[in-house]
């Protein structure tokens, strides 16, 4: 039993904690709203893209697998999900025809990876830095959950390395020699490096529950989320900044939001190709990337 259960358990002494906890709880609220007012916005700055996608793209040859993330390397697609009933976490690799995404073609025949350590099936969303396709398998939950954090061969799949972390890791970014790990609905972000050594814990600077991350620069990354606005559900791609000079670390520089009806296009995976946005929001089987062209990722 922890410290704080054995006294909410006792008697008198019970009721006082429980009274305590809501003046704090009562406090924080307060505290909360007084600086809003004041406080400058969470994000820099919001775009609306209003446009339907440049092409849409079947995956075919997965069954039963709940998507993750996804990343491209070198003419390859990885794809990472969780087939729940089996518990086991796998990543796809789909090879992509040299027009990608422009064909819209279906992809199939994927060669593939199982992930699984243990009881940790969950993968991560992926990013790559041309040397290992990163992906984080877990524990299927929030709390008292562990993470092996995996380097694979883009060319074999074959694991080169790994390192655990004590906590749920749901998304990677590579920033440029760091690894950015967000932990279960995005509330901390992590940093290693790609040994593993532990270089900072910091919270979101935006609270959204980001889904799949991708490494832009040194300084930057850009996750991709899920925001329902008016009763419509909209990818929310933010461009987050890492500011070491600066007290929270980071700031959300830019926000893009796309939207397709009837479709919560943020709900999973998401990358980066050239000029190319890419959103994977189903499950296997059944999956499809919406490309977008044409939207700026950087500063």
């Amino acid at each position: 039993m922890r410290k704080h259960e054995a006294f909410a358990a006792g008697g008198a002494s019970g009721e006082v904690f429980r009274k305590w906890c809501w003046l704090i709880v009562l406090v924080a609220g307060m505290m909360g709203m007084m600086g809003a007012a004041g406080d400058a916005p969470v994000v820099a700055e919001t775009v609306t893209v209003d446009t339907k996608p440049d092409a849409i793209i079947a995956l075919a040859g997965v069954n039963d697998c709940h998507t993750q993330g996804m990343t491209i390397v070198a003419g390859h697609l990885f794809v990472s999900c969780v087939d729940r009933k089996k518990k086991r976490g796998m990543v796809y690799r789909f090879d992509l025809p040299s027009d990608f995404p422009a064909a819209g073609e279906a992809l199939s025949v994927p060669v593939s990876a199982d992930v699984t350590s243990g009881s940790r099936y969950h993968p991560s969303g992926l990013d790559h830095d041309g040397e290992c396709v990163w992906v984080a398998a877990a524990n299927y939950r929030s709390f008292l959950a562990q993470s092996r954090v995996i380097c694979l061969d883009p060319e074999s799949l074959a694991e080169e390395s790994s390192f655990m972390v004590e906590d749920h890791l749901g998304a990677l970014a590579v920033m440029g020699d760091q690894l950015v790990g967000l932990n279960w609905d995005a509330k901390a972000f992590y940093r290693f490096d790609k040994k593993g050594a532990f270089l900072g814990k910091d919270p979101s600077p935006t609270g959204l529950a980001y889904q799949n991350c991708q490494g832009l620069s040194a300084t930057s990354i850009l996750c991709s989320g899920s925001i329902k606005q008016q009763g419509v559900w909209s990818a929310a791609v933010d461009l987050l900044v890492f500011d070491p000079s600066s007290t929270s670390h980071w700031r959300a520089a830019r926000r893009t939001l796309i939207s397709v009806p009837s479709m919560n296009l943020g709900r999973e995976a998401f990358a980066v190709s050239g000029n190319a946005w890419l959103f994977l929001p189903e499950d296997f089987p059944g999956a499809r990337i919406y490309a977008f062209t044409g939207i700026q990722s950087s500063n």
